[in-house]
């Protein structure tokens, strides 16, 4: 017995391990009795069949049923969508005749399928390195913009929650010459890009409103020059804009009168954030033709009146009815200091330059 396992054990070393699992047996249908191969023959075309014709004159009633199983399998993989291609050819017929077991016909099937798709696509253009260059790049800023604009929404829609809001009042329009309301329609876009970059700052993402919009959102006046490309550079709608709520209603109808105060530079007293409340900023320009116009609405509405602290410490040259994107950052700047002197940062310098240096610099730098 120990002699007989070392015999066993000398061939398993000599032949390999898998010499007898690569033995299969085949069987030639009716004709032949069972071989033991290394590999199977294939048995068709041969000399008196070789297509589909002669087999059905030559074949033996055996080989003609395993042709209809063949074919039934083919029609079952159509039906259940596997297969999507013309009928196989009689010299693919025959091969497939060859094959032992279902599983084997069924990725000989596939394989069959595969060919046609390769037969039948339609060759790619030729992407040269300039390009290839150019896709990619493409690829790179569509991925980055998409990101970018779902970073300041979620930030847009966090500091909605949590941020006191900055209203903007466009009731104005019918008070402006068109001129000016393409002004204001600048400023519109400007304070877009101070929302977009707020989303990126350590400092709390602006949560603006846009309200008071008469008579109508398409039909207010400063709205329809926002979303035109001549005047803003960029078409945008206004799903688009990254602000809280775009509204026809008042402010009134939005929160509480006293929690509100209008902001105008021909009040009396200072804007102090912890005491005074949601701003409001009128959608007006500094070179109107009609002046305190902030002011009489809130006079009219019953809101306190505050003006800016920007001429605390330090002296303020020129105008202070400031742009409107100016006015939201020195506020966002103001709450998140609490210091009016370090909030006029975010000011234009030349507001704080005596006009007489003005003058002096110029006339040092004439060539004479």
């Amino acid at each position: 017995m120990g002699s007989i396992k070392l015999l066993q054990r000398s061939l398993r070393k000599s032949w390999g391990t898998n010499y007898f699992r690569s033995q299969r047996w085949s069987k030639r249908f009716s004709s032949t009795p069972s071989l033991l191969t290394n590999e199977r023959k294939k048995f068709y075309p041969t000399d008196q069949i070789g297509n589909l014709e002669d087999f059905e004159k030559h074949a033996s009633p055996e080989e003609k049923r395993l042709f209809q199983i063949v074919q039934s399998e083919y029609l079952a993989l159509c039906r259940m969508g596997k297969l999507d291609m013309p009928d196989p050819t009689d010299s693919q017929w025959l091969n497939l005749m060859n094959l032992e077991g279902k599983r084997a016909r069924e990725r000989n099937f596939m394989y069959l399928q595969r060919i046609h798709w390769m037969k039948t696509k339609t060759p790619r253009e030729k992407v040269t390195p300039e390009k290839n260059t150019h896709i990619r790049e493409r690829f790179y800023k569509d991925m980055f913009s998409f990101t970018e604009r779902t970073i300041i929404n979620n930030r847009v829609g966090q500091a909605a929650l949590l941020e006191d809001p900055i209203l903007i009042d466009l009731g104005f329009a019918d008070s402006l010459v068109f001129s000016e309301i393409i002004q204001v329609a600048r400023q519109l876009f400007s304070l877009v890009e101070c929302i977009n970059r707020s989303a990126f700052e350590p400092t709390p993402t602006l949560n603006i409103m846009f309200c008071n919009a008469k008579p109508s959102l398409e039909d207010n006046e400063f709205l329809k020059v926002f979303r035109s490309k001549e005047y803003c550079g960029l078409d945008r709608t206004l799903k688009d804009l990254p602000v809280s709520a775009i509204t026809e209603k008042s402010y009134l109808e939005l929160f509480p009168r006293e929690d509100l105060v209008y902001l105008s530079p021909d009040a009396k007293h200072y804007y102090i954030p912890e005491q005074d409340g949601i701003p409001i900023i009128g959608a007006i320009v500094d070179k109107t033709t009609k002046d305190k116009l902030s002011y009489s609405r809130a006079f009219e509405d019953n809101i306190k009146i505050r003006k800016l602290p920007i001429d605390i410490g330090e002296t303020f040259y020129g105008s202070k009815r400031l742009a409107l994107n100016h006015v939201v950052e020195y506020l966002a700047k103001l709450k998140f200091t609490g210091n009016p002197v370090e909030a006029r940062t975010v000011l234009p310098h030349r507001k704080f330059i005596n006009p007489e240096e003005k003058i002096r610099k110029r006339d040092r730098n004439v060539v004479i």
